[in-house]
């Protein structure tokens, strides 16, 4: 119980505008604020529609203070991997571009094509979403080389 007491003394209260969710499909963003309001989170997480090609790192926001958490397409539901890889391409464009010096963490699937983000995993762990096996991934994001643009 003291160790409880101790944990539950170290949390600190999510402010606004620390945590932004983002989706390309307007019914799953507003999906998410329904689910954000039900749990109370509503006034806490901002969620905005945006494609991975006009998002980018919000003005407000330190460099090398943030980690990008992103659960990318795995080719289940779509029914494919075929044109993933243009997708997680984009993805690690978008990280370098506008998160040099961060951190990021993606949930994929066992065999996404998450070597197109071209940042190499720091760590890896497996684990399920669902049914679908796959694996947590952790990078450490640079910036672009001239080779990658």
């Amino acid at each position: 119980a003291d160790y409880l007491e101790h944990l539950r003394s170290q949390v600190v209260p999510l402010s606004p505008g620390r945590i932004l969710g983002t989706d390309i499909d307007g019914d799953m963003v507003e999906k998410c604020r329904r689910n954000l309001e039900r749990v109370g989170l509503g006034g806490v997480v901002a969620v905005k529609q945006v494609s991975i090609a006009d998002f980018g790192r919000p003005e407000d926001l330190a460099q090398g203070s943030s980690v990008v958490i992103c659960n990318p397409p795995y080719g289940q539901r779509l029914g494919a991997l075929k044109g993933l890889e243009g997708t997680y391409e984009e993805l690690g464009q978008l990280l370098k571009r506008c998160f040099a010096g961060d951190r990021a963490a993606f949930i994929v699937g066992e065999d996404a094509p998450h070597r197109c983000i071209g940042l190499k995993p720091s760590s890896s762990f497996p684990l399920r979403n669902g049914s679908i096996p796959c694996r947590l991934i952790q990078m450490d994001i640079y910036a672009p080389r001239p080779t990658d643009t």
